[in-house]
């Protein structure tokens, strides 16, 4: 009973954090003359798709649940965890479900203060660390491929300028980062780099 209520409490929060992040859109919803779609477009894509993912991660949670019993759950209930010798306690599993959901809100106060380009990559290998991922190389490899692909699409599919950050140092970094991601090799004769969709 415990396994089914956490499921609903879980997928409740994803799908009010993404109605209430969709509702905020309108309040940027201005056409824009070199994009078609507007402003609020793709963040408007993202929260329809944390919406469609919290539910399908609920669904997936309850045919686990069934498939597997109420008593062979995956999360840890505090028995298990006092009664298995070397099993994890309590208290820690309790800290890294703070954590969990602390580094994201610690990542998206610090991204206009050091920049998306600048805090991106150590906030995408910290959490994957956090999830457990303990391997250099793929916490390397997997953090610079999915950094790699947000600058390619905010930067050269969307046009959409990221945060740069306000203190020293780390702007001056963004910047450098952003004129590497928009230098194009076209005569001066030409009108731009960037073309408007």
């Amino acid at each position: 009973m415990e396994r089914r209520r956490s499921i609903i409490i879980e997928m409740s929060i994803w799908l009010a954090l993404s109605i209430i992040a969709f509702s905020l859109t309108f309040k940027f919803d201005d056409p824009l003359d070199n994009y078609r779609y507007g402003a609020a477009s793709w963040p408007r894509i993202i929260f329809i798709a944390m919406a469609l993912f919290a539910v399908i991660e609920t669904i997936l949670g309850f045919m686990e649940f069934r498939r597997k019993g109420e008593t062979r759950a995956v999360v840890i209930t505090k028995e298990e965890a006092s009664d298995s010798p070397g099993g994890v306690s309590g208290w820690k599993v309790y800290l890294k479900r703070l954590a969990t959901f602390g580094v994201p809100v610690l990542f998206l106060l610090m991204i206009p203060r050091m920049g998306y380009y600048v805090s991106a990559p150590f906030f995408i290998a910290g959490f994957m660390f956090l999830l457990g991922e303990r391997r250099p190389r793929y916490l390397i490899v997997t953090s610079f491929l999915i950094y790699a692909v947000t600058l390619v699409i905010f930067t050269k599919l969307l046009f959409v300028p990221l945060p740069e950050g306000v203190w020293p140092g780390f702007y001056e970094i963004s910047n450098w980062i952003l004129v590497l991601l928009t230098y194009c090799r076209r005569p001066p004769d030409d009108d731009g780099c960037s073309r408007p969709i």
